[in-house]
C-alpha cells in the first residue's frame, strides 16, 4: 500500500484496515421525461479515506508541513500518490485532502494526535 505526499511516504502511519481508496466513474445523470435514468461517463476519479496516526505532535506537525509544501496555491489541491485498491496499481494525483486532527495528551504529559480520518478526492 503507497500513500505518499510529495516523495515523502506515510505508508507506516496509515492504520492497517482502514485504506479504503478506488477508482470510481464520474457521471452525467438525468431523468428522462418516461423516468428512465440516463448517465453518460464523463470521467474516472480516485477518492476514499483511510485513517492516519502520528506517535507525536512533531511527527505530525512534519506531515503538515509537507502536506502544505505540496499543496497548490492556485486550486489547493495537493500532489499525493496512492494505491487505487480497484485497479491494483498506484496513481499519482492531484486530490483535496481533508482532515481534523484531535490534540490529546498522554500519561507522561506529551502531546500525541490521536487517529484522524483522511478522506481523498481526485481534483
Amino acid at each position: 500500500m503507497t500513500f505518499k505526499v510529495g516523495t515523502t511516504s506515510y505508508a507506516n502511519n496509515v492504520v492497517i484496515g482502514t485504506y479504503d481508496i478506488n477508482k470510481v466513474p464520474v457521471y452525467d445523470e438525468w431523468v428522462d421525461a418516461d423516468g428512465k435514468i440516463h448517465r453518460l461517463k464523463i470521467r474516472d476519479k480516485v477518492q476514499g479515506s483511510f485513517d492516519l496516526f502520528f506517535r507525536t505532535a512533531t511527527a505530525y506537525a512534519a506531515f503538515k508541513t509537507v502536506v502544505d509544501g505540496q499543496t497548490s496555491s492556485s486550486n489547493l489541491s495537493v500532489s499525493v500518490t496512492v494505491s487505487v485498491n480497484n485497479t491494483n496499481a498506484d496513481s499519482t494525483i492531484s486530490a483535496y485532502l481533508d482532515f481534523a486532527p484531535v490534540r490529546d495528551v498522554d500519561g507522561t504529559r506529551n502531546d500525541y494526535y490521536k487517529v484522524m480520518k483522511v478522506t481523498l478526492e481526485e481534483r
